[in-house]
C-alpha cells in the first residue's frame, strides 16, 4: 500500500506533502515536518467554461489541470514533486503559521511571483 504523504527537502528544510483531486481541482498540501499543524494548500482550479468534449457527458468523469507550461520553467505536472519543490522554493518560511490552514490559488501565486502560464493541459479522472 502506498503512503498518502511524502517528504521532500527544499533549501535544507524538510516538508511533508500530499495531493488531492476533485471537482475540477488539483491541489497540493504542504506542511513542515516539525509542525504538521501548519498547512498550506495550493489549488489549481479548472476553468470549466473552457473545456467541452465527449468525456463530459459521462457521469463521474471530471477534469483537472494536469500540466502547466510556465514561461521560463517549462512543463510541470501540478501534483508532482517538481511542482511541490517549485512552490516551496518560492514560499517563505513565514508563510507557515502554527495551527493554521491557509489556501492559495496556484495560478495567483505564479502571477504574483512574476511567472506567466502559457498553456494548461487537462487530465481526466473518475
Amino acid at each position: 500500500m502506498k503512503r498518502k504523504t511524502r517528504t521532500i527537502t527544499v533549501n535544507n528544510m524538510k516538508y511533508v506533502w500530499w495531493y488531492g483531486l476533485g471537482a475540477g481541482i488539483a491541489q497540493i498540501n504542504l506542511s513542515p515536518v516539525n509542525d504538521k499543524t501548519s498547512v498550506i494548500t495550493v489549488n489549481f482550479l479548472c476553468d470549466t467554461e473552457e473545456i467541452t468534449d465527449e468525456s463530459e457527458k459521462y457521469v463521474g468523469i471530471e477534469k483537472y489541470p494536469e500540466y502547466i507550461t510556465i514561461d521560463s520553467v517549462g512543463d510541470i505536472k501540478t501534483i508532482s514533486p517538481a511542482m511541490t519543490a517549485f512552490m516551496l522554493s518560492h514560499l517563505k518560511s513565514d508563510d507557515f503559521v502554527t495551527r493554521k490552514h491557509i489556501t492559495y490559488s496556484g495560478f495567483d501565486l505564479l502571477a504574483e511571483w512574476g511567472f506567466t502560464v502559457n498553456e494548461i493541459t487537462y487530465g481526466i479522472y473518475w
